[in-house]
């Protein structure tokens, strides 16, 4: 019981107060439900598998995530879903700030540049704290 009370928290929160990142998340599954990709459970969120070796993205309680994810990667990706209850609106900008840290990295790597220039994945707070509250809430 207190599981389920939990998970209808965390919907209702999702499409009130998290409501932006949520709609980009309806967006997002409606997508991939129509190019055949099947939802599935972690914890609260509803994730999709698509691709291989990328990790993942996350908008509000809905998860798209690599075929060859990690534990670790789908635990993160929660945590972000996590933080779009606590900062609401303000996670699309987070989201989009985060994602263009992600892509820098990702063009730096595809046309041979030195990452190691670059500051680590976890430096940014966003990042580090969805780690923490994924690994601490879905174990």
């Amino acid at each position: 019981m207190k599981q389920t009370m939990k998970t209808i928290l965390y919907w209702i929160i999702s499409f009130t107060w998290g409501l932006p990142m949520t709609l980009v998340g309806c967006f997002a599954a409606l997508i991939m439900i129509i190019t055949g990709h099947k939802p599935q459970r972690f914890y609260y969120n509803i994730y999709f598998e698509f691709g291989e070796s990328w990790g993942g993205v996350d908008f509000g309680p809905f998860t798209i995530v690599c075929k060859d994810k990690s534990l670790s990667t789908i635990q993160h990706e929660h945590g972000h879903g996590l933080q779009n209850l606590w900062w609401g609106p303000i996670m699309l900008i987070w989201g989009a700030w985060s994602a263009i840290r992600y892509w820098r990295e990702e063009i730096v790597r595809r046309t041979g540049g030195d990452t190691s220039k670059l500051p680590p994945y976890e430096a940014y707070w966003l990042e580090s704290q969805a780690t923490k509250l994924g690994q601490r809430y879905f174990k």
